[in-house]
């Protein structure tokens, strides 16, 4: 459902006289979709006409294509039956089918995935979807819009247009319009009249809860006749704006100032040039390479609700670093409010480690007991891990291992925790750094004993730290933080507590090292 696909057949129609297609163009073949519903209820919904000007001879076959949607609501699991036809001519008219596919668009009617927002017009010179114009579309319902091609060269025409605007639409990706993002549009237009016409290119918006479109020129190209032959417009900038980003719905359409001329297009392009990139840039130094499209990645609330962190996955990481998500979400940028500022934190590992249950009985993690031996967890997902209630059944529980210098749990994801993320038992000198944990309960990285020291805590992340309703006998987890500072001989620097039940950062110390100097504490938020 709510996906392009693109239909082909040949077509031929015959009879003992000329069909009214031939003659009249009317009655010429349609692809239908119908379907008989749970109540037994039939409905019918037309796929496509054949395109206006198809040439039609009786007993010759043509060429009947286009792309088409099917709609989720049009698609019941409890519907009796359903079947696509293709209907159209009169009685006494026989029609012959054949070579019929359907197929899903290729790559080259989708954006680059390394570079969505690069150039905002898809195939632009209509040789990159197979003979189809996807992903171009009419603006009416006129059908106006074909694809053509003079033995080397593929572009689009509107014919048998009959108002200003029967012209051709491309819908842009909102979230690539970013506010002060400048692009450079360019293209080629013919007319076949020997009038002198102008070629319009707007941009069209729809804002949410509005039902009337706006529309921004972007230029006004050179007054043409056919004997002009394809005239170049442009290069122009355009600067987007906050009308822009706010939109619903971001379109690139022609308005054509005669309304029955035919016109062809082709070499269109609208390029990135300047401007703020849109969504989120990865730090200089973080790899790209790691973050990549379809990876999960968690938004911290940016208010003093704690639960309100989201999800979404990524669409594509560009050059520079400049990260296109799934689902928009929007935050505070740092150029409005740096107090405000949520990070962008990658959930997704290559290697996980996962339950596969809803229950709060996971497994956990344990090194035990490992003097002086160097121990390593790096770059990892675990998933529904520890048993809450229980002591030491914690995701990563480091227990009675002394002095582990050099030792280190790096660049991990703890998800769905059921108790703690990285607890520290009796153990020194580890490194924990560069972790995300989200959606965790009871506190998150815990030194337990109030005896460990010079154990560093640095980058690390805890998302929506939430408090336990079953707590181990002497534990604090029904009171969380998402740093438990029991000792100050350890360091905590560059560490973020981004939402949390209760606390962020608890320094709750006996009165045996309160008086102790703390190693560092800097740069956490």
């Amino acid at each position: 459902p709510d996906t392009a696909y693109f239909f082909n057949a040949k077509i031929r129609l015959s009879g003992s006289t000329p069909s009214l297609c031939e003659t009249a163009g009317t009655d010429c073949p349609i692809l239908k979709f119908g379907h008989m519903d749970s109540t037994n209820q039939v409905k019918w919904r037309e796929l496509l006409v054949l395109k206006p000007g198809t040439a039609v001879t009786g007993g010759e076959w043509f060429e009947f294509k286009g792309v088409f949607n099917m709609h989720t609501y049009q698609l019941e699991s409890s519907d009796v039956w359903s079947l696509l036809t293709i209907a159209g001519p009169e009685p006494g008219v026989d029609i012959a089918v054949d070579d019929i596919s359907i197929s899903l668009p290729g790559a080259g009617g989708y954006p680059d995935p390394n570079n969505v927002c690069g150039n905002l017009i898809v195939n632009g010179d209509g040789s990159g979807s197979g003979g189809f114009v996807f992903p171009h579309q009419s603006l009416l319902p006129s059908n106006a819009l074909d694809l053509k091609s003079d033995g080397t060269n593929d572009y689009f025409h509107l014919n048998t247009r009959n108002k200003f605007h029967d012209t051709m639409k491309t819908d842009l990706i909102t979230g690539c319009v970013a506010a002060g993002n400048t692009y450079t549009f360019s293209g080629k237009f013919r007319v076949h009249t020997t009038s002198s016409v102008v070629v319009k290119p707007y941009i069209r918006t729809l804002q949410p809860a509005q039902d009337k479109f706006e529309f921004q020129p972007i230029t006004l190209c050179a007054p043409q006749t056919s004997a002009d032959d394809f005239v170049t417009c442009g290069p122009v900038d355009f600067t987007f704006t906050d009308v822009h980003t706010t939109a619903s719905s971001v379109s690139l359409v022609y308005i054509i100032d005669d309304a029955t001329t035919d016109v062809d297009m082709d070499d269109l392009s609208f390029v990135f040039k300047s401007g703020a990139p849109s969504g989120y840039v990865l730090d200089s130094a973080v790899t790209p390479s790691c973050w990549g499209a379809g990876a999960e990645v968690v938004l911290p609330s940016e208010n003093l609700h704690h639960y309100d962190a989201e999800t979404t996955t990524i669409a594509s990481v560009e050059a520079g670093g400049q990260i296109i998500l799934a689902n928009p979400i929007q935050r505070t940028s740092q150029d409005v409010n740096p107090d405000y500022t949520p990070e962008l934190a990658l959930l997704s590992r290559n290697i996980v480690f996962e339950t596969g249950t809803t229950n709060t009985n996971g497994p956990s993690l344990v090194v035990l007991n490992t003097k002086n031996v160097v121990q390593k967890i790096q770059g990892v997902s675990l998933v529904g891990f520890g048993k809450q209630g229980v002591l030491g059944r914690n995701p990563i529980n480091f227990k009675d291992n002394g002095d582990l210098t050099g030792s280190s749990v790096k660049k991990n994801s703890i998800t769905l925790s059921n108790n703690r993320c990285v607890n520290v038992h009796g153990t020194d000198g580890l490194y924990i750094g560069e972790n995300v944990a989200y959606d965790t309960i009871g506190h998150c990285y815990a030194l337990e004993l109030g005896t460990e020291i010079n154990n560093s805590f640095d980058k690390n992340i805890g998302i929506l730290t939430k408090k336990a309703t079953t707590q181990a006998t002497g534990e604090t987890d029904n009171t969380p933080a998402t740093f438990l500072i029991t000792h100050p001989g350890n360091s905590w620097t560059g560490n973020v507590a981004a939402g949390s039940e209760f606390f962020g950062f608890w320094m709750d110390l006996t009165i045996d090292n309160a008086l102790a100097t703390m190693n560092a504490f800097s740069d956490n938020t």
